[in-house]
């Protein structure tokens, strides 16, 4: 997609998927179902969406992307991307949240 409008509206997509009958809903029962609460329902649908991808949706994306490279340098794994690693088990010394990286323990019941 090319068009900037375009590709902002489906980076937007979700939240807009979200939020737009709960708008539709709130203009109609405040202002009634006409031409003018369309649009206004539509832009106010838009503006939250956009406020939820900027507070929720772009942070929590990345706050995954980093548990994803922590947890692969937790387990001693590489993080990979083209064939150049990222990160390795020795790069760093802390999690996400500061604490230490150890390996996964793993437990082992002998049913009797």
């Amino acid at each position: 997609m090319r068009t900037r409008g375009l590709r902002k509206t489906g980076e937007l997509s979700f939240g807009v998927y979200l939020v737009h009958i709960p708008m539709v809903v709130f203009f109609g029962s405040h202002f009634g179902y006409g031409q003018w609460q369309c649009c206004a329902s539509i832009a106010a649908t838009f503006a939250a969406a956009a406020v939820l991808s900027a507070l929720i949706e772009r942070p929590g994306i990345a706050l995954g992307r980093d548990f994803g490279r922590w947890a692969l340098t937790g387990a001693g794994n590489e993080a990979r991307v083209g064939g150049e690693v990222l990160l390795d088990a020795h790069s760093r010394s802390a999690g996400p949240c500061g604490t230490p990286i150890r390996p996964p323990k793993i437990f082992l019941i002998d049913a009797v």
